[in-house]
């Protein structure tokens, strides 16, 4: 769309499936159909999408840890040590 320019994407440790840079909006006319939540209130849709995000991240690491002490605790009862 004409104004919208993207920035060079950024390295990242993780999540290399989400790109991640800088988007510049310059005079981008939306029309008024393609208005998410009415005028004035895309920061706060915005931030709201970004606490959505937190809390299935939050849960998923959850999942995650949950299997690493699983795993964790199935190989201390397994392994020798000093014959």
């Amino acid at each position: 769309m004409k104004g919208i320019s993207l920035g060079k994407e950024e390295d990242k440790m993780g999540q290399h499936s989400s790109s991640t840079r800088v988007v510049t909006f310059d005079e981008v006319k939306v029309p008024v159909e393609n208005l998410l939540g009415g005028r004035g209130n895309g920061f706060k849709i915005a931030l709201n999408c970004l606490n959505v995000g937190r809390i299935k991240i939050g849960s998923a690491e959850v999942e995650k840890c949950k299997t690493v002490i699983s795993q964790a605790l199935q190989y201390a009862m397994e392994r020798k040590q000093f014959k």
